[in-house]
């Protein structure tokens, strides 16, 4: 298992950043970069269940499901990750799902006197992972400068 840092500055108020990862449409913008059409059900109040989904081909469901541990408007989330969710059923019980349980991704935004830092921490990457994140974590976070610098 890896842990992984993903980093930016953006030259948007916090607030403005912050609203960007929380929101429905521009959320589903930024995060194409790790699955085309990703959204989420829930919302992102401590304590409060989260699924991280994408559609399928032939319509099925699938994705992550996890708690918002910590949320902290506009400086801090924390994310839990609990398992998978495979053709919308959710699994924490099969061995890929297990590799996810307990993971954390943590999203820390700190005002640069009206420009932001946005940095990601993650821990427990399963090791396969790492190369996709590397990947797609940049490109994600500059769409999300190119959408709050708007």
């Amino acid at each position: 298992m890896k842990k992984l840092q993903f980093d930016i500055v953006i030259d948007a108020p916090r607030d403005k950043v912050w609203e960007n990862i929380v929101n429905d449409e521009p959320y589903r913008k930024w995060t194409a970069p790790f699955m085309p059409g990703s959204f989420f059900e829930g919302n992102w109040g401590k304590g409060t269940r989260m699924r991280f989904l994408v559609r399928g081909e032939n319509g099925e469901v699938n994705g992550m499901f996890s708690e918002i541990a910590e949320c902290r408007k506009p400086e801090f989330i924390s994310i839990k990750h609990l398992g998978l969710v495979k053709n919308g059923q959710e699994d924490n019980e099969s061995e890929e799902a297990k590799k996810w349980v307990a993971g954390h991704e943590n999203y820390v935004l700190t005002d640069l006197g009206g420009r932001t830092s946005f940095r990601v921490d993650m821990d427990n990457v399963p090791d396969e992972m790492e190369k996709e994140f590397a990947d797609s974590w940049p490109r994600a976070l500059a769409l999300l400068k190119e959408l709050s610098e708007r």
